[in-house]
């Protein structure tokens, strides 16, 4: 991966093999820049011998005049079909090995292994005023050339209305908003949670369906857009809110927690997370990187349950 001088990065994301349990292993990540660059790293055992290959996947192939084109990345939800691996590790290929990158005008295009960008869904929004900021893949649909035939998810855009496609139901009483100030949207149970800049968490739920069943945190940073992502996460580990927590990242680095999330705040959790500097303002804990100006721009969480 490259450094930038200037504010390019978007998105990064980890695949994790077995996520959830203690065989837990992180096989690959990648990270998008806003104008069309796409960085990735795949850890695999060749003969005996785990192995960084770097930049396996291709990307967009075209480097756009401007950092706001590309708003986010996603592995494939399931294996890309009609895909032969082509390192010397003699695996199967797994979901890492395709992406889908969203356009800030809700366009998206798969990428499979090194080949070629193919548009998969059409234009969602005005890419101005109300540019698409975050992709939820839920599933999708490939005939046995890997063809993608069809493509059911939903894309958050930045007045807060949420687009679904494909075969999924529609995501009702989002937040909307006059100015374009949504960042991040994750799905979880019959719904979404959603964050704007400012702090605030929101929920969506399909028709008929009550809101998700998950503590949401409460920050609210007044007049300061400076969130920039979250993630809900499941650890096993903590009984309490059915072990399910989010951690939110903002633009200097400070990680802020909810639900099950709050226990990676406990004296044991910081023993165990050296790279953090755990603050506390007017009783409130909350983890720091300890970074005094903006760069920080998403997260990425994954828990290993009994990790020593």
């Amino acid at each position: 991966m490259d450094f930038s001088k200037s504010d390019v990065y978007r998105d990064i994301e980890v695949y994790v093999e077995n996520p959830g349990t203690k065989d837990a292993k992180m096989k690959a990540m990648m990270a998008a820049t806003g104008d069309g660059r796409v960085y990735s790293v795949r850890y695999a055992e060749i003969n005996g011998k785990t192995q960084v290959i770097k930049n396996y996947l291709g990307d967009f192939g075209i480097r756009f005049p401007y950092a706001n084109i590309v708003t986010d990345i996603k592995f494939y939800p399931e294996a890309p079909k009609g895909y032969k691996v082509t390192d010397a590790s003699g695996r199967a290929p797994d979901r890492a090995d395709g992406y889908f990158l969203l356009f800030s005008d809700g366009s998206i295009y798969s990428v499979v292994g090194s080949g070629k960008p193919v548009k998969v869904a059409k234009n969602l929004t005005d890419s101005r005023n109300n540019p698409a900021v975050d992709l939820e893949i839920v599933s999708i649909e490939q005939d046995d050339s890997g063809k993608i035939t069809g493509l059911n998810g939903y894309v958050l855009l930045a007045k807060g209305q949420i687009k679904h496609f494909g075969k999924v139901k529609p995501l009702v009483d989002s937040p909307n908003s006059p100015s374009p100030i949504f960042k991040a949207m994750e799905l979880y149970g019959d719904g979404a949670v959603i964050a704007d800049g400012y702090g605030r968490f929101y929920l969506a739920h399909t028709p008929g369906s009550p809101n998700p069943d998950i503590a949401l945190p409460s920050l609210n940073f007044g007049r300061n857009n400076v969130l920039e992502a979250f993630e809900i996460q499941v650890d096993p580990n903590v009984k309490e809110f059915n072990g399910v927590g989010i951690f939110a990242v903002t633009n200097i680095g400070t990680i802020h927690t909810s639900g099950a999330a709050d226990f990676f705040l406990t004296a044991e959790g910081v023993k165990r997370r050296t790279d953090l500097v755990i603050k506390e303002i007017n009783g409130i804990k909350f983890g720091s990187l300890d970074i005094t100006f903006d760069i920080i721009r998403d997260i990425s969480v994954y828990m290993v349950p009994n990790a020593q």
